[in-house]
C-alpha cells in the first residue's frame, strides 16, 4: 500500500500543539476526577503533553489512508498508541528515574508502562479523533496555514516548546541559569500553565461538588422520586398505548380484509353478469345470423323461380315469331 503524507509540515506543527494541549487538559481533569487532587500534569513546564501531540500526529499520518476500514484502523491504533506509550514511559524512567504513570496494579499490564484497558481506550479515542474530532480541527488549521503569514505562530510555538524542553531537562540547569531570558520565560510559562490547570481543576471539582449537593438535597430527592414515578407511569401508559394501537391495527386489518372480500365478491358478480350477457348476445347473434341466412336462401329460391318462369314466358312468346329460332338459341 502506498502511503503518502496527508498533511504539510505547518499543519503537522499546529496539530501537534493542539492535541498536546487537549491531552494536557484531559490529564488535569482526570487527576481531579479520579484522585480529587490538583495536579499540573505533564513533563514540560507549559500546558502541553507532547506524548498526546506525537501520538495524534503519528495516528493521523499513518492511519488516515486506511480510515475507510474501521476494524483495521482500531487494531492499528491500539498497537501504535501502546507502543508509543511504552517507549515514552520507558525513556522517561530511564532518563529521569521517575515514572509519570504506572499501570502495575491494573490487569494485563506490561512492566506498568501499558495495560489492556487503556490500550483499548486509546484505540477508541483514535477512532474519535480520526472520524469526529480531527475533521473540524484540520479545517481550521488549513484556514490558518492558508493565510499569508499563517506559518509564523507555528514557528513561535515551536521555539517556545524547545525552550520549555531545555528548561525542563534537569541536566541543563546550569545552561539555563546563564540565560536570564529563558528563566523569565520559564516563570511566565509556569504561571500561565498553573493558572489554566488550576482553573480546570477548580471547575471540575466545583461541578462534582455541585452535582453531589444537588442529588443530596431533600427537594431534589423528592423530585427524583416523582420523576421516577412519572417515568414508571409513562412506561405503563406506553404499554397501554401500544396495546390500544395493536387493537386499532387489528381492527383496521380486519376491516381491510372485509372490504377486500366484498370487493372480490362484487367483482365475481360483475364478471358473472358480463359472462351471462355475452352468452345472451352470442345466442342473439347466432339467431340473427340464421334468420338472415334463411331469408337470403328464401329470396334466392324466389329469384330462381321468377327467372325460370320469366324464361318460359319468353320462350313461349318467341315461338310465335317465324324464324326466330335461327337467330337466337334458347335453351
Amino acid at each position: 500500500m502506498n502511503f503518502t503524507l496527508s498533511f504539510t509540515l505547518p499543519e503537522i506543527a499546529y496539530l501537534f500543539f493542539i492535541y498536546a494541549f487537549l491531552g494536557w487538559t484531559i490529564e488535569v481533569a482526570y487527576a481531579a476526577i479520579k484522585h480529587g487532587i490538583y495536579s499540573n500534569r505533564g513533563f514540560l513546564i507549559g500546558p502541553l503533553c507532547p506524548i498526546y501531540g506525537c501520538g495524534a500526529c503519528i495516528i493521523l499520518l499513518i492511519l488516515t489512508p486506511i480510515k475507510s476500514n474501521v476494524l483495521i484502523l482500531f487494531i492499528c491504533s491500539v498497537l501504535l498508541t501502546s507502543t508509543l506509550e511504552y517507549l515514552t514511559g520507558w525513556f522517561l524512567e530511564k532518563k529521569f528515574h521517575e515514572r509519570w504513570w504506572d499501570y502495575s496494579d491494573d490487569k494485563f499490564n506490561i512492566n506498568g508502562y501499558i495495560c489492556l484497558e487503556f490500550s483499548i481506550i486509546w484505540g477508541l479515542a483514535c477512532l474519535l479523533v480520526v472520524y469526529l474530532i480531527n475533521p473540524p480541527i484540520i479545517f481550521i488549521v488549513r484556514k490558518i496555514v492558508g493565510l499569508r503569514y499563517g506559518f509564523i505562530p507555528a514557528i513561535i510555538l515551536t521555539v517556545i516548546l524547545v525552550i520549555d524542553m531545555i528548561i525542563s531537562n534537569k541536566r541543563v540547569q546550569e545552561f539555563a541559569k546563564n540565560i536570564r531570558t529563558i528563566e523569565l520565560m520559564d516563570e511566565a510559562i509556569r504561571r500561565v500553565s498553573d493558572s489554566i490547570s488550576f482553573d480546570i481543576y477548580k471547575s471540575t471539582m466545583e461541578s462534582i461538588d455541585a452535582y453531589e449537593e444537588f442529588t443530596e438535597q431533600e427537594d431534589v430527592a423528592k423530585f427524583l422520586k416523582e420523576l421516577e414515578e412519572t417515568r414508571s407511569d409513562l412506561s405503563q401508559k406506553s404499554v397501554e398505548l401500544g396495546a390500544s394501537f395493536q387493537d386499532f391495527s387489528d381492527q383496521i386489518r380486519e376491516k381491510r380484509e372485509q372490504r377486500l372480500s366484498s370487493r372480490n365478491i362484487l367483482l365475481a358478480d360483475i364478471e358473472a353478469e358480463i359472462t351471462s350477457k355475452a352468452r345472451a348476445m352470442e345466442e342473439e347473434r347466432k339467431k340473427t345470423t340464421e334468420s338472415i341466412v334463411s331469408e337470403i336462401r328464401l329470396r334466392t329460391k324466389q329469384r330462381a323461380k321468377f327467372m325460370n318462369d320469366h324464361e318460359k314466358s319468353i320462350r313461349k312468346y318467341m315461338t310465335k315469331i317465324p324464324g326466330i329460332e335461327n337467330r337466337h338459341n334458347f335453351k
